[in-house]
């Protein structure tokens, strides 16, 4: 209704940019086109409710984070449980207190911002996270080329230290078969 929509806009434009809509078509287009911190939609409207603004906005992984107040004059319990059951983050009947208004929009406010924020810095953390997975591989890379260095390096030595030993015993039948030939051939 246009004066309830007035009334809205005029209450809460105090503390935040409002987008109105008509209908809960209309609104659902402008929450698809430029996401909100919060909807505040009256259950009875045309062409769509509010009850099935909130399925909508809920049902879609785009908009479901999107906090919904719902706003009504029915204060049947059967009422809320439906408008919670779809989705809503809560549930508001008029008439209403502005100020209780204004503090439960607060709120989803605030929620909204920390569920955004939260969501950043897991983004950032999973990044950080990669990056320390990658640092890692790399790290136990380098420790397998290094561990392969080390046993070709010990190869080396064992092999080094075999021709040393082998060498000692040819060196000295070398050296012994020289003085053999020397002394046969004095002796002749």
């Amino acid at each position: 209704n246009p004066d309830m929509r007035r009334l809205l806009v005029q209450l809460l434009g105090r503390e935040f940019r409002v987008h109105e809509a008509r209908n809960g078509l209309e609104g659902l287009r402008h929450v698809r086109a430029a996401p909100p911190a919060v909807v505040v939609t009256d259950v009875m409207m045309p062409e769509m409710s509010g009850t099935e603004l909130c399925r909508a906005l809920k049902s879609d992984p785009a908009t479901a984070g999107i906090p919904v107040m719902l706003v009504t004059s029915k204060a049947e319990r059967e009422m809320r449980i439906e408008g919670l059951e779809r989705g809503a983050d809560d549930y508001v009947t008029k008439p209403f207190h502005p100020r209780e208004l204004l503090a439960r929009v607060r709120a989803l406010a605030r929620l909204r911002r920390l569920q955004l924020e939260a969501a950043v810095k897991s983004r950032e953390l999973e990044r950080a996270n990669a990056g320390l997975e990658a640092a890692l591989s790399e790290l136990r890379e380098t420790g397998l080329r290094l561990a392969q260095s080390e046993r070709l390096a010990a190869v080396g030595e064992l092999a080094a230290g075999i021709a040393h030993e082998a060498n000692n015993p040819v060196n000295f039948a070398s050296n012994a078969v020289r003085e053999l030939a020397r002394q046969v051939g004095e002796l002749r």
